[in-house]
């Protein structure tokens, strides 16, 4: 038997669309209600946005040791 347990939590992410459609930045927030904790992210597109607050939430949690 592994020594490895996952977690299960629930993720929640939602973002903003700022600018002229040709040059929009997306700001996204990742926030795991369980531990009180939220992380934004910018990007280029919607996708980049959330790619960049889920990285800075896994940053977090490594922190932490969550």
């Amino acid at each position: 038997a592994s020594d490895v347990y996952k977690r299960q939590i629930a993720l929640d992410v939602k973002g903003l669309a700022v600018g002229a459609a040709h040059r929009q930045t997306f700001d996204v927030e990742c926030d795991i209600p369980e531990l009180g904790l939220t992380e934004r992210g910018i990007g280029g597109s919607r996708r980049a946005g959330e790619q960049a607050a889920a990285a800075a939430m896994l940053a977090t949690l490594k922190a932490k040791n969550l």
